[in-house]
């Protein structure tokens, strides 16, 4: 049993299949209905814990006042995960390259954070 209710899903679909290939700032090009506002919120934190050995939190704040759209989402996850290769050591990366993680979902938590779907 999950340490936390979800409260929201965002779906990340692309034209490669169901989720964004992280790594690859081009996938953000085939994301499906990237303009939708699937967040109405002005600031949200986003916990980063796949493949890493230290999870890590990121903030992440709204361009648009009515929220995040998904290609907002999906730039601020992609862009962050660059961050976290860019010092593997620091966060400890393990197992994975950045170019092989796909992003499938997003939860939103009752918590009120963000948890990500991520695998390999």
């Amino acid at each position: 049993m999950s340490e936390y209710d979800i409260e929201q899903v965002v779906l990340f679909r692309s034209e490669k299949g169901p989720f964004l290939c992280l790594g690859d700032p081009k996938a953000l090009e085939t994301l499906y209905r990237p303009d939708d506002i699937v967040l109405r919120l002005p600031e949200l934190e986003i916990v980063f814990d796949f493949p890493l050995r230290h999870e890590t939190t990121f903030t992440a704040k709204a361009k648009n006042p009515k929220g995040f759209t998904r290609a907002e989402l999906g730039t601020f996850i992609n862009e962050n995960y660059s961050k976290i290769y860019e010092d593997q050591q620091r966060y400890g990366v393990w197992g994975h390259d950045l170019a092989k993680l796909k992003l499938r979902e997003f939860h939103l938590t009752d918590k009120g954070q963000g948890r990500l779907d991520v695998s390999a």
